[in-house]
């Protein structure tokens, strides 16, 4: 059952994290509140694994996993936070980090 409802689930929590930005950061700075709300949901998702007895990460894939974290969520996430932050649009911002997959894959084949 959670694997057939796995996906409408992240499509809805991922699509509401423009919206959050928005309001979330006139209570906090963008970086503090994304850095509460990753903690929140690295909770939740750890207690999950437990809970389906996922396998756990080997010492040798840690590091591409941090790199990989550290590159999606604070660099790419964090970026679009500050920038709604500074007054971009939300749904311009969702736009932009829509098209960016993209725009990277359309410039690798040129470049």
């Amino acid at each position: 059952m959670l694997k057939r409802l796995a996906p409408a689930i992240f499509v809805v929590l991922w699509s509401t994290g423009f919206i959050v930005a928005r309001y979330g950061s006139e209570d906090a700075s963008p970086l503090t509140f994304l850095t509460v709300r990753t903690a929140i949901s690295a909770l939740i998702l750890w207690v999950v694994a437990r809970i389906v007895r996922e396998p756990r990460l080997v010492r040798p894939q840690l590091p591409i996993q941090v790199i990989t974290g550290v590159g999606i969520h604070a660099m790419y996430l964090g970026g679009v936070w500050v920038a709604i932050d500074h007054g971009l649009p939300s749904g311009i911002s969702a736009l932009i980090a829509a098209l960016h997959p993209v725009v990277t894959t359309v410039l690798s084949r040129v470049l």
